[in-house]
């Protein structure tokens, strides 16, 4: 398979990273269950197959710590955490009057000093078999997530709460696109890769 890296989150500013959130409360254990969304928007500007884009998660542990202080939580309040489910769509679509076929593989990688060694990874996160940009635009499209990847995010989630503050890179690196682009006909269009995790975690009392 010829592999070129197209640098993707969970990922120099995780900029256009949002958060969509909500919680269950358990009574019998005192413990509410916190679920956030983790959306990155990447911009996908391809001449030949085989060249991508990238995003680096530089604030994923300030984001969990904002999904805990909405339940007046802290680190010391988690029980567990980890990643439940990965999505993917395209939000602005090619304009060159086609549809496009993409098949590649996703992998996940953590970097915590961005001039030091790949501290975990990479691994392989989701692959993507003839996926159409067409059949991608609004409503996400639900991941197929391989194992060895989620660990890598499920293993800086449990750094977190050790005092860790993980820097998480995504790559997706393409094997084919049809039809192949070129400089007269590229590839351009952007798509949010979304990660989802849940926390348990301690309360006093029933949440407001």
């Amino acid at each position: 398979m010829n592999k070129a890296m197209l640098n993707l989150l969970v990922l120099s500013a995780i900029t256009a990273l949002a958060l969509m959130s909500g919680c269950i409360y358990d009574p019998s254990s005192g413990t509410v269950i916190v679920t956030e969304k983790v959306v990155v928007q990447f911009e996908e500007y391809r001449e030949i197959p085989t060249i991508g884009s990238a995003v680096v998660a530089e604030d994923f542990k300030e984001r969990i710590m904002d999904a805990l202080d909405r339940e007046n939580a802290t680190i010391e309040d988690v029980v567990s955490i980890s990643m439940v489910s990965g999505a993917y769509k395209v939000t602005k679509p090619s304009k060159a009057g086609h549809d496009w076929v993409i098949t590649g593989t996703v992998t996940m990688k953590r970097q915590d000093d961005p001039m030091g060694p790949v501290t975990d990874g990479p691994a392989n996160f989701i692959d993507m078999f003839n996926q159409s940009l067409d059949m991608a635009k609004g409503k996400p499209v639900v991941a197929s997530l391989n194992s060895a990847g989620v660990d890598v995010v499920n293993r800086a989630l449990a750094d977190i709460l050790l005092g860790g503050d993980p820097r998480l890179i995504i790559t997706m690196e393409s094997s084919s696109i049809t039809p192949p682009p070129s400089p007269s006909d590229p590839l351009v269009f952007n798509w949010l890769a979304e990660v989802t995790f849940q926390a348990v975690v301690r309360v006093d009392q029933d949440p407001d």
